[in-house]
């Protein structure tokens, strides 16, 4: 990130200077042997189709990719469990010459696929990029070829059910969705009502009418229950203290974070998180 900060001051310099533009993709084409990574792919891609004519071998049907995806997109776990019963031609390519980091390779282009599926299907962009790194962090400390293809399946299914139960309970209103979205990207500050109202131009007071109206809850009590749902996650999969989170989450004081996680889980925070370390991670619904 540093270096790529550097080239861009420089490039903003060199076009002040000589008054001539020159993107970031130009300056990195100047200083790499663009001929001889050409060449290196050719001869790869003339290795590939060779492996795969002698072994009469065929790719990962894309037939079926789409079918998965589709599936995602529609938040349809009884499909995706159906195809993965069916026997179908082709194999994966062979993205590494180690085998492990191959699969690695793998799992995560089929995540990325996934997110944007899931995006596609209706997910928040931020919930979607926040499953998808949780999941490539777990791949890439994955110790075998079996647990690493066992995430990418789990995180397919992951998907699809955040789409799943996005579609049960998303409302009709568009106005409540922009609220809402706008509430998910501001977890870890304080949130006020005056200020998404203002970001949604109406008035705080239409706004936390028709957000009751159409979720059933007050704005504040929705806020609250994401922070601690939130809360619930850190607790369990991370190392940070009960106090750090109460902050990070943009509580007052570390007692208003206990009181407010108490009234809601009938537990104080440290005894959730030693209650259910081994819990299945909470998605933002």
């Amino acid at each position: 990130v540093e270096m790529k900060q550097f080239c861009y001051e420089t490039l903003l310099l060199f076009n002040f200077l000589t008054n001539r533009k020159m993107t970031y993709k130009e300056l990195y084409r100047c200083n790499t042997d663009l001929p001889q990574i050409e060449k290196a792919v050719k001869k790869e891609l003339n290795q590939v189709y060779f492996n795969f004519q002698e072994h009469e071998k065929l790719h990962h049907s894309y037939i079926r990719e789409k079918q998965e995806l589709e599936c995602i997109r529609r938040g349809d776990l009884e499909g995706i469990h159906e195809l993965s019963t069916e026997i179908y031609e082709g194999d994966f390519g062979t993205l590494s010459k180690n085998p492990l980091q191959a699969m690695k390779n793998i799992a995560i282009s089929g995540i990325t696929l996934f997110t944007r599926a899931a995006i596609e299907g209706g997910l928040y962009p931020e919930e979607a990029f926040s499953i998808s790194d949780s999941y490539i962090l777990q791949i890439d400390t994955a110790a075998t070829i079996y647990q690493t293809e066992a995430l990418m399946t789990e995180a397919e299914y992951e998907f699809a059910k955040c789409v799943r139960d996005l579609k049960l309970t998303k409302s009709s209103n568009d106005l409540i969705e922009d609220a809402k979205s706008l509430i998910y990207k501001s977890l870890h500050s304080r949130i006020v009502n005056k200020e998404i109202a203002g970001k949604l131009h109406v008035s705080p007071e239409y706004l936390s009418s028709l957000f009751k109206k159409v979720e059933g809850v007050t704005m504040n009590e929705y806020i609250i229950s994401k922070k601690i749902q939130q809360a619930e996650n850190l607790l369990i999969y991370s190392e940070y203290t009960i106090e750090e989170i109460g902050f990070y989450l943009g509580f007052c004081s570390q007692s208003h974070f206990g009181k407010t996680f108490k009234r809601i889980n009938h537990l104080t925070p440290n005894e959730y998180r030693e209650r259910n370390k081994k819990k299945e991670f909470r998605t933002q619904e």
